[in-house]
């Protein structure tokens, strides 16, 4: 599994609100048990989800994040969490179970041994279509 800490690049600065969800995500993540369940994943996406509507309420409408190249901003943060979210998804499911091993390879002796008696079994089973060259009457 992957580990706990989530880095962003260091290429572009975060801005104020950005660096709060980010902070609040790591928490997130660092509280996230060893085995993810479905119910797991779901509240942590709702945990960013919600959070990250609440900054956005609180951006001033003319900020600008990175489309313009100034800084990495809360929408990209929040992406960057889902897409972590459903990495952790993928890689926390249970491995299926191995295939069960191919039966052991028979002998020629054994094969031969078999043949011959399906041979005889058969033999013995063998309806001639009512004809028998012995009489039943013993004539």
């Amino acid at each position: 599994m992957t580990t706990p800490d989530w880095i962003l690049p260091a290429r572009y600065p975060l801005c104020p609100a950005a660096d709060s969800l980010y902070r609040t995500g790591q928490a997130i993540f660092n509280q996230l048990p060893a085995t993810l369940t479905p119910e797991t994943i779901n509240a942590a996406q709702d945990a960013l989800a919600q959070y990250r509507t609440e900054l956005l309420a609180t951006l001033h409408p003319m900020h600008f994040g990175l489309s313009i190249g100034l800084h990495i901003c809360v929408e990209q943060v929040y992406q960057e969490g889902r897409a972590r979210l459903r990495g952790l998804t993928v890689t926390s499911q249970p491995a299926s179970e191995p295939p069960a091993p191919p039966p052991k390879p028979r002998s020629l002796a054994d094969v031969a041994e078999e043949f011959f008696a399906d041979a005889e079994s058969d033999s013995a089973d063998t309806d001639n279509g009512g004809y028998s060259p012995v009489p039943p009457n013993g004539e």
